[in-house]
């Protein structure tokens, strides 16, 4: 009977790491493999440990702003169209897409980066260690009296971006592009081909 209580739960994993194993090859469902891979909040570190590189993090700005704060910084974009970019430093699908994500910046376009993090002083150090290894130097992050609950809470980032009238439903990276009047989404999704820019 101990055997089985030890046998079926690792047979389980199994069959959950092979099920998820099999989706991603058949290309189904690869939002949840996402997911799963963003929990491994490690990845980051172990790249860090392994490159060792020399991080300026006094150079990294982290702005907390309200939902109305992030509205108003939208419209700062001018002319300009705006491409919200949503990330997490826990996941390491758009930590690593950071780099590319700031190659959107041109004549034509303001990229504004969103931590889906949570604002706490340690979460932030870790943010600024983030961001400074991808050459990053500003992102805002949400602040708001949901921010002591679970970071991966979807219900968070949902909230915070209501007023824009979002289809975010849960994950990152995830981009949004802003119509003309800063106010609404003209197009949104998991990967930048869905803003078709």
């Amino acid at each position: 009977m101990k055997k089985m209580k030890f046998i079926l739960p690792l047979l389980l994993t199994i069959i959950n790491v092979v099920t998820v194993a099999g989706q991603d090859f058949a290309g189904v469902d690869t939002a949840m493999i996402k997911q799963r891979i963003c929990m491994q909040g490690d990845t980051f570190d172990s790249l860090v440990n392994a490159t060792k590189p020399q991080l300026d993090t006094a150079a990294v700005a982290v702005h907390l702003v309200s939902a109305d704060e992030f509205a108003k910084v939208c419209k700062l974009s001018g002319k300009k169209r705006a491409i919200i970019y949503l990330w997490a430093s826990w996941c390491h699908f758009s930590t690593e897409n950071l780099s590319n994500a700031k190659r959107l910046n041109t004549t034509k376009d303001t990229v504004i980066f969103l931590s889906a993090d949570v604002a706490s002083s340690s979460q932030i150090k870790y943010i600024k260690k983030v961001c400074a290894y991808y050459n990053l130097r500003s992102t805002y992050l949400i602040n708001s009296d949901f921010a002591l609950q679970n970071p991966r809470d979807p219900g968070r980032v949902k909230k915070f971006l209501k007023p824009f009238h979002s289809s975010y439903d849960d994950g990152s990276p995830y981009y949004i592009l802003l119509d003309s009047s800063k106010k609404k989404i003209a197009k949104e999704g998991y990967a930048l081909a869905d803003l078709k820019l």
